[in-house]
């Protein structure tokens, strides 16, 4: 039965061969077009909220190491100056506390 129907089937398929549209207008198609399109303004959307977070975040590090960094050099002249100030304490030399 089959081989009697395979060339009606050749002779049809050639006809459609020509008509066949690239886009068709089906709403299956149109509607998983707009669901890529919406996709990909989500993800564009998320993305830059995701972008800017780090921005910020990497805003407020530069800014604590900022910040860390004055704190040691205050520690290191703190204990410069104490050292210092022994040194005099213990030489009552006056080159110790010139500057």
């Amino acid at each position: 039965m089959a081989d009697a129907t395979v060339p009606l089937y050749w002779k049809e398929g050639r006809k459609k061969l020509g008509k066949t549209a690239v886009l068709n207008h089906s709403p299956a198609a149109l509607a998983t077009l707009g669901l890529s399109v919406f996709l990909l303004i989500a993800l564009g959307i998320l993305i830059s909220v995701n972008l800017a977070t780090l921005r910020s975040r990497f805003v407020w590090t530069q800014h604590t190491e900022e910040v860390l960094l004055q704190v040691g050099a205050l520690q290191r002249d703190i204990l410069r100056m104490e050292t210092k100030l022994r040194a005099y304490a213990l030489t009552t030399d006056q080159r110790h506390i010139s500057d």
